[in-house]
């Protein structure tokens, strides 16, 4: 059985984490990954530096740009040993103005997705570097000891790539390492680890996590080969391929090869929950190798292969539910014991829902009720509003509000207007922010995320106004500033590269809703996509605004090239036939606060559903929801 894999839940606070460099390793490995490493790393911070310089781009900043690519495809070279892509970056950049102002051709040499542009240039160097992850065995220069309070340890070789390296760990990868405890290293896997990503890699798959937010290039991903062609070893490649699937990757099978990812495109996981994906990314693989020698059992009693599919999809689910299978015993009985309670999860998954709903914290989703996803969608926000201060638990370990929390009055008494160059600087959070309330005519929004040291750190935005909250459970919220929080959300990344946010100067307007691209191409509506490519770039032309749910550069740049507002919706989900679906706030009725002013607390959340040709709302700030409210 496969496991570098272990423990479903480790707080990375609670290991003891040491890293001892050791011996050399031949350059030309150690030149390898690490040309790779800041290849990732510097395709990130470009994407999103055009991005962000989409509405103002200078001679100067287009020149910064074409350095950027030509370091970049001197790493490319030396990581492939294809030399095209430096004469395709010399080639552009010889085409750059030397002067401003910038030519409108110029656009095209910066930003197109489909020509030959330096955004294309970066994202290709990107998507070909990685699909060149660490094959097979490397060897290792540095020893890794994890261990936790239980006494669980672990020594694993790595191969430590980093261009400076330290003795101390990168924070945001240590989240990563309870994988590592009571598990033997398989034969012929290898550990590589990097700034701030780790790769593990076997003969037959390898599996790649940049733990930072989505938008601060955040990944994991899964390449697997099945090398068998027997009925038991394609059995485990679909339940490894189905269980992905179920927990949120993009999957895509070519050649017998399976491709699991999961990104910004994808995703607008924080760093934490980057992190759990790629445990649960290997907990699946382990599951799915050991299931060769159980498949017969599994699919005792089915007479079709329509059936054995079926059976394979309840062990999927049951699998992204639980995270993981039972480790012995009867497959088929469990998943009958699991199946025949579904009612009973269906059941608990609604008392779940009402219950966060009356916390004021949105609904639990339409997912299946198991381990994994209760400790994702109900312990986790619970958890988190226990840390600031919202709620408190009975005696009998229920979880009530606590009376006098006022987000509200807190920021009047202690929010900050932060200057603009800050303000951008916290910009790419906003996707991770929810309403908490209004004060005046303005939404008040909190964001809250886990540091990797086991704290949590509270973000309170009133417009311009911030502040923020080191929190911890059972201790009062510390109030720091905002060059702190900075600090820290970068150590655990949770800020994009570029660190700025796409320009907003439109005020909120109305009009109709398509999901399609030739309506879209009719003029005058709202174009709707998961997000947006150089298909589209027609269609936005003609559209008063886009609306994704996982925007990235790309969408940025299309929307920016078509002089038209992006707004991308983290918490909106697709709802099949019917359109997007998102949780709009309900506010309570209008109350005075402490310092005079006017506030509304939120009350709840209402699920409204948007659908093709309805008018909507759409606030180029960030929200979006039907015109008639």
């Amino acid at each position: 059985m496969l496991s570098l894999i272990l423990a479903l839940a480790v707080p990375a606070a609670s290991l003891e984490v040491a890293l001892r460099r050791g011996a050399d390793v031949p350059p030309e490995v150690l030149s390898r990954f690490e040309a790779l490493d800041r290849l990732l790393d510097s395709a990130d911070a470009l994407l999103w530096s055009l991005a962000d310089g989409s509405q103002a781009s200078t001679a100067a900043s287009a020149r910064t740009a074409a350095e950027a690519l030509r370091a970049m495809a001197a790493d490319f070279e030396k990581l492939t040993g294809d030399p095209s892509a430096k004469q395709d970056v010399e080639e552009s950049a010889a085409k750059l103005p030397a002067a401003d102002p910038l030519p409108p051709q110029t656009r095209t040499l910066l930003f197109s997705l489909e020509k030959g542009s330096l955004h294309r240039l970066a994202r290709l160097m990107k998507e070909r570097a990685l699909e060149a992850p660490p094959q097979g065995a490397v060897p290792a220069n540095a020893l890794l000891t994890v261990s936790d309070a239980e006494g669980k340890t672990a020594e694993i070789p790595v191969l430590d790539v980093r261009a400076s390296p330290k003795d101390e760990v990168p924070p945001a990868l240590r989240a990563l390492f309870p994988l590592f405890l009571g598990a033997p290293k398989p034969e012929g896997a290898s550990v590589v680890l990097g700034r701030r990503r780790l790769w593990l890699s076997w003969p037959e798959a390898s599996l790649y996590a940049c733990p930072a937010a989505a938008q601060a290039g955040g990944t994991v991903r899964l390449v697997y080969r099945e090398r068998g062609g027997s009925a038991a070893e394609q059995g485990r490649f679909y339940l490894l391929t189905k269980a992905l699937y179920e927990a949120g990757f993009a999957v895509g099978v070519e050649d017998g090869v399976l491709r699991a990812t999961l990104d910004g495109t994808r995703s607008h996981l924080d760093a934490e929950g980057m992190a759990e994906r790629f445990v649960f990314a290997a907990r699946a693989l382990a599951a799915a190798r050991s299931l060769a020698p159980r498949l017969k059992d599994a699919l005792a009693g089915t007479l079709s292969q329509a059936e054995s599919a079926a059976r394979l999809d309840a062990l999927a689910r049951l699998l992204a539910a639980e995270g993981g299978l039972p480790p012995e015993g009867s497959l088929r009985g469990a998943l009958e014991g699991w199946l025949s309670k579904e009612g009973e999860r269906e059941a608990l998954r609604q008392r779940m829902s009402r219950t966060l709903a009356a916390l004021h914290l949105g609904e639990f989703p339409e997912v299946p009720v198991g381990r994994r996803t209760l400790s994702l969608h109900y312990n986790g926000p619970i958890d988190a509003a226990l840390a600031r201060g919202e709620l408190r638990l009975e005696k009998d370990g229920r979880p009530v509000r606590v009376p006098g929390y006022d987000p509200l009055a807190k920021l009047v008494s202690s929010g900050r207007k932060l200057e603009p160059a800050k303000r951008l600087r916290f910009g790419s959070l906003a996707s991770g922010l929810r309403p908490v309330g209004k004060i005046g005519g303005l939404l008040a929004e909190r964001g809250q995320w886990r540091l990797p040291d086991g704290r949590w750190l509270a973000l309170y935005r009133l417009h311009e106004t911030f502040c923020f909250d080191l929190l911890a459970r059972g201790q009062k919220p510390k109030p720091i500033d905002a060059e702190q929080a900075l600090a820290l959300m970068d150590e655990a990344g949770l800020l994009r590269p570029a660190g700025t946010a796409y320009p907003v100067s439109l005020p909120p307007f109305t009009a109709k809703l398509t999901y399609s691209r030739l309506q879209a191409l009719q003029g005058g509506r709202i174009y709707a996509t998961p997000y947006a490519t150089g298909e589209d770039e027609k269609a936005l032309e003609r559209s008063k605004g886009l609306l994704t749910t996982h925007g990235g550069p790309s969408s940025i740049l299309l929307a920016a090239a078509a002089g038209i507002p992006v707004v991308d919706l983290a918490g909106a989900e697709w709802s099949g036939s019917s359109g997007l679906a998102l949780e709009e706030p309900v506010f309570a009725a209008p109350r005075r606060l402490p310092s005079g002013l006017v506030g509304r607390d939120l009350a709840g959340w209402r699920r409204t559903l948007l659908r093709e040709g309805e008018e909507i709302r759409f606030d180029p700030a960030g929200s979006v929801g039907l015109s008639s409210r």
